[in-house]
């Protein structure tokens, strides 16, 4: 992240709130306490996501990640997430949402799919 991105924060946290989190990150394999507090932070507010914006973000992070690592650092554990589809030569998926909406990802672009008749 650009640090012209970024803004310093320091919170004072209690000891068994601090514990959880060093647990998280070692359940994630992270090797930064900073980034395991950024993605529970990102998980608490993505409650609160729209799918539409979820799919906005999706591309956006593929575009600087690329496919793969924006999935795992935006959809994997995201609560409205329930299953994609990878398309690994066109860097784009295809991923549904607990309320049954479905969109088409790639960098910079994202299209509603619509469900299929059988479902």
């Amino acid at each position: 992240m650009p640090a012209a991105e970024v803004q310093r924060a320091v919170y004072a946290l209690p000891l068994d709130l601090h514990q959880e989190i060093r647990a998280y990150m070692a359940q994630c394999g992270l090797r930064n306490e900073t980034e395991a507090v950024r993605r529970l932070l990102r998980l608490a507010l993505s409650t609160s996501e729209k799918p539409e914006a979820l799919a906005q973000r999706l591309a956006r992070e593929i575009r600087t990640l690329g496919l793969r690592p924006a999935f795992s650092a935006v959809l994997a554990c995201h609560p409205l997430f329930t299953e994609a589809r990878f398309f690994d030569a066109e860097r784009a998926l295809v991923f549904k949402t607990t309320n049954g909406a479905m969109f088409r990802v790639s960098a910079g672009r994202v299209e509603p799919v619509q469900k299929e008749a059988s479902e």
